[in-house]
């Protein structure tokens, strides 16, 4: 089993909206992530909730120097001196330690679902249909009340100045996967990789973590 690193940031407002500032913090990391192409650095909810992303995000790798680089970017350290954000040491965890694991991923199916997600098919496929020279006609159909379970909407900006959502879920995972993840610290649901350990045992016996 690898060993794993860690820190965590913790929002410190008492009115906040946990899933903005997560989305802020994934920004931060897909940046980092995709300037120099890494892949090995994963994001965990620990304070995750049926209700909530939870007030706490934090970032794992099985390399510290990286982490310690990702903690030093401008954001995270401006939102800490203005104090809204607490930022936790680089914490190193010991394999025989970690005996649940976390997968965050993210859920496409319900984004699919969402009604800007609708009208963007929907003109996608007028638009290919105008240009073969057919009347479009739609036979998208969507189920009436589908809900998935674990699942936070998180607003993301992208390059283009846009705001998407960003539906992460998350499952139990039995053993360590390998640590490959997405830009944005996401694993793969379907093939099982990318998991993190559950920090939530690490990280909450901080008593000022709530």
């Amino acid at each position: 089993m690898t060993v794993r690193s860690f820190f965590y940031i913790q929002y410190l407002p008492e009115k906040l909206n946990p899933e903005f500032l997560a989305g802020r913090c994934l920004r931060v990391l897909h940046g980092f992530m995709s300037s120099r192409q890494l892949n090995n650095i994963g994001v965990s909810f620990p304070a995750w909730s049926e209700n909530s992303i939870g007030s706490t995000i934090a970032f794992v790798s099985p390399d510290n120097r990286l982490l310690s680089s990702l903690k030093s970017q401008k954001y995270f350290l401006t939102m800490e001196q203005e104090g809204y954000f607490k930022l936790s040491n680089v914490q190193t965890i010991s394999s025989e330690l970690c005996s649940n694991e976390d997968l965050f991923y993210r859920e496409r199916q319900q984004e699919t679902l969402t009604p800007a997600a609708r009208e963007r098919a929907f003109r996608r496929l007028k638009s290919r249909a105008e240009a073969r020279g057919e009347t479009y006609k739609s036979l998208m159909s969507y189920p009436g009340n589908k809900v998935l379970q674990k699942c936070h909407s998180v607003p993301l900006e992208i390059s283009s100045r846009q705001i998407i959502q960003f539906n992460i879920g998350k499952i139990d995972v039995t053993a360590q996967s390998e640590a490959i993840f997405s830009s944005y610290g996401l694993g793969k649901k379907d093939v099982k990789i990318g998991s993190v350990p559950c920090l939530k045992p690490f990280i909450f016996n901080d008593a000022s973590i709530c």
